[in-house]
Formats: C-alpha cells, sequence, structure tokens
C-alpha cells in the first residue's frame, strides 16, 4: 500500500462489508445480522434513496409494510435505513447519488474523495460494530480493501431464480443495464455487452438512465445475457476479494453448511448470528427450459476465458453451474404424475411471461418508431410555418415598397 493511501485510512475501527448483487438474500443476512444486537448495520448504504432520507424519512417509513409485501422480505424488523436515522443531517451534506452506480467499479488505488468521505460517515457514527451491507459495491471489493481495515463477505445465489426475482421491481430489473452503462466499465464485460446486441442506456444521471432503460426494454434473451454476465463478474469478484463466500441456496438447504456458514463468519469477527429461520425460495425448471440459460451462459464464460480469467476459477464456476443444473432443470420422467403437472404449469408460466416481455418489447419499439416519426413531422410542419412566415414577411415588405 502507498504511503498516501495508508494516511488516507479510516481509523483503526475494523469494519465488515456484506456483498452481494440485488435479490440474493441480502436482506435476509441483513436482518440476521441486525437483530443479534451486536452490529451498527446499514442497509444499502449506496442506494439512491439515501440522498431524499433527510426529506422522506416520515414516509418512508409508512411504506415499510408495502415494501416488505412488494419485495418479499415478511421476515424484516423494522425498517430498512432505521440505522441512518440518527446522521439525516450529516448525509443530506455528504450522501450524492453518483455515489450509487458511479463508482460501481474502481482500482484499488483510485482516489474518490467524496465516496471515501461518505463511508467514514458511516462507519465513524456507528454506535457499535459497524457492517455496511451492499449490492452496489462488488466492483469495488479492492478499493474498500486498500482504504478501510475490513473484512468481507460474499452471498451467491443461482442465476436462474435470481434473474427471475430481479423482475419483482422494476428499477432492480433495469439495474443490470444501469452498471453495463457506466463509462469505466471492464473491458470484459464491455465486451459481453456488445455481444448481447444491447446499447448502453443514455442520461447523465443514474434516474435518468433508468428511465430510459424503462422507455426502452430489451427482449428476455438479451436481458438475461446482460444479467448473467454481471452476476459471473460478481462471483469471480467475490472469489477472489471476499473473505467469506456464502452460497445462499445451500445456506436454505443445509444444516451442516449453516453451522460451517456460521463459523467462518465467527472467524471474521461475526458473532451469535442465527440462520434457521433461513428459507430462500428455490424453483424446479423444466428440463427443457434449461438450454434457453445455457447457450448464453456458455458464450459468456468463454468471453471471461478469453479474458485471461484465472482457468481454475472459471472451472470452479463450471462446477457450480453443473451441479445447480442437476438440481434445478429436471426431466419430466423423473417426476411423479402431480408434481409433473404441477412443473409443467410453471413451466408455462414462465414462458407465457417471457413471451409477455418480448411482446411488450416489441411494442414499446412501435411506439418508440411512432413518436420518432411524430416529432420528425413536427419539425417539418415547424420548418414548413417558418418558411410561410418568412414569406409572408417577404410580401407585406414588397407591398410596402410598392
Amino acid at each position: 500500500m502507498t504511503e498516501k493511501n495508508s494516511e488516507m485510512r479510516n481509523s483503526e475501527r475494523h469494519v465488515i462489508f456484506v456483498h452481494s448483487l440485488f435479490r440474493s438474500g441480502s436482506t435476509y443476512v441483513y436482518n440476521a445480522l441486525k437483530r443479534t444486537g451486536n452490529y451498527h448495520v446499514y442497509h444499502e448504504p449506496m442506494h439512491e434513496v439515501i440522498a431524499s432520507l433527510p426529506n422522506s424519512w416520515e414516509e418512508l417509513g409508512g411504506r415499510n409494510d408495502q415494501l416488505k409485501a412488494v419485495l418479499r422480505h415478511h421476515f424484516l424488523v423494522g425498517g430498512y435505513f432505521d440505522e441512518y436515522a440518527h446522521l439525516l443531517p450529516s448525509i443530506k451534506r455528504t450522501f450524492n447519488t453518483k455515489l450509487s452506480f458511479d463508482f460501481y467499479f474502481l482500482e484499488a488505488d483510485d482516489q474518490v474523495p467524496a465516496l471515501k468521505m461518505y463511508i467514514d460517515l458511516l462507519v465513524d457514527g456507528a454506535p457499535k460494530a459497524p457492517v455496511l451491507q451492499c449490492t452496489r459495491t462488488v466492483g469495488h471489493i479492492g478499493w474498500l480493501r486498500e482504504n478501510y481495515e475490513s473484512k468481507h463477505v460474499f452471498l451467491l445465489r443461482n442465476p436462474w431464480d435470481q434473474w427471475y426475482s430481479y423482475k419483482v421491481d422494476p428499477y432492480i430489473a433495469i439495474t443490470p443495464r444501469v452498471i453495463y452503462s457506466q463509462r469505466n466499465i471492464p473491458a470484459v464485460l464491455e465486451d459481453v455487452l456488445n455481444a448481447s446486441g444491447t446499447l448502453p442506456l443514455l442520461g447523465d444521471d443514474t434516474q435518468a438512465k433508468v428511465v430510459f432503460g424503462f422507455n426502452h426494454p430489451v427482449p428476455p434473451a438479451e436481458d438475461y445475457f446482460l444479467f448473467f454476465g454481471l452476476w459471473l463478474h460478481a462471483f469471480i469478484s467475490g472469489l477472489q476479494g471476499c473473505d467469506v463466500f456464502i452460497d445462499m441456496d445451500t445456506l436454505s438447504s443445509s444444516e451442516a453448511y449453516r453451522e460451517q456458514s456460521i463459523a467462518k463468519l465467527e472467524d471474521i469477527g461475526l458473532t451469535f448470528i442465527n440462520f434457521s429461520d433461513v428459507s430462500l425460495h428455490r424453483a424446479v425448471f423444466s428440463e427443457r427450459e434449461q438450454a434457453t440459460y445455457s447457450i448464453a451462459e456458455e458464450q459468456i464464460l468463454e468471453i471471461f476465458r478469453q479474458h485471461e480469467v484465472n482457468v481454475d476459477i472459471l472451472n470452479t464456476v463450471r462446477e457450480y453451474l453443473h451441479k445447480r443444473r442437476n438440481e434445478t432443470f429436471m426431466p419430466d420422467q423423473k417426476l411423479t404424475e402431480p408434481a409433473s403437472g404441477i412443473l409443467e404449469d410453471a413451466c408455462r408460466m414462465r414462458e407465457a411471461m417471457l413471451a409477455r416481455d418480448r411482446q411488450t418489447v416489441k411494442l414499446t419499439s412501435s411506439l418508440n418508431q411512432a413518436v420518432t416519426e411524430r416529432d420528425g413531422q413536427i419539425v417539418n410542419l415547424n420548418q414548413a410555418v417558418t418558411e410561410r412566415d418568412g414569406q409572408i414577411v417577404n410580401l407585406n415588405q414588397a407591398v410596402t415598397e410598392r
């Protein structure tokens, strides 16, 4: 570490970061840590809503039950951002929405005073041991390690359930495209974006990019392609940069794995955690659905291989996917008749949802084209009116001179 970066480090206070993508079970882990009473756990410290908390605290509190229902967080005790209450005046001066995604990708030695100042505020302002539970920091784990005396946890979920879970909220669904639209995107993800055939979102800030994304949806195949590229990048970042790596699907299904995970968390200073009520949803897919995903997955794995990502790490990912595919994509003949019928119903519903999304993309594209043509007609009409007005002026001038 350079002398300058050593001076930039926070105080000697130890901080723990919990990293993940959205819809990975991170809110459950946040709640599990918070209910121990031993830690001051910040939920989603880079969320854009942080900027509005000083002005909308009461309004947000009134929407907690609604948000819990929409996001399926029935287990959450209290509100989402309770731990920020005592810092609201300082947050108003320190947090900027650029911190949400503009610095998603950072090198370890990058100088980002605004981000450093904000995290310092949270760490120094925590009345108990600080823990930051984050869904927007996977791209700069190395930067956090360089700037803080810290330990890091990564939460993984299988890509198929996670991608469908993204659909629970339109904003969450659009975030992969927001991340791909950052100026400092890694070269490997830039190649994933190019291979998808999708263009970056336009807009000067995150809100503008989100609005543009809403108005310009992409087909499900492209959407999953982009999501899996980001999922793979996060998987690799978690393996390489974190002290504890937790498979949330296995945490939900295996008592032995829960005990092992708790022991690993104790090693980095997180104690008295109870995961006995963890229950992350796992869907069963029909075997015929697998090709929809695996073709894109193999293409993206090849892109990462061409960028000389560590072969052993890629093999670890492949082994994980192979194991999860065998558990997730089920041949009909292996099921009893009632279960087979239920799986067929679920498969048809997913196919109907994807077909609806494809139709929405086509309809939106047609509407956008119609609006573009209308705007062009308005421009031509305005031009014609301008020319007519000019002719009238010339005519009046001629009459006056005569």
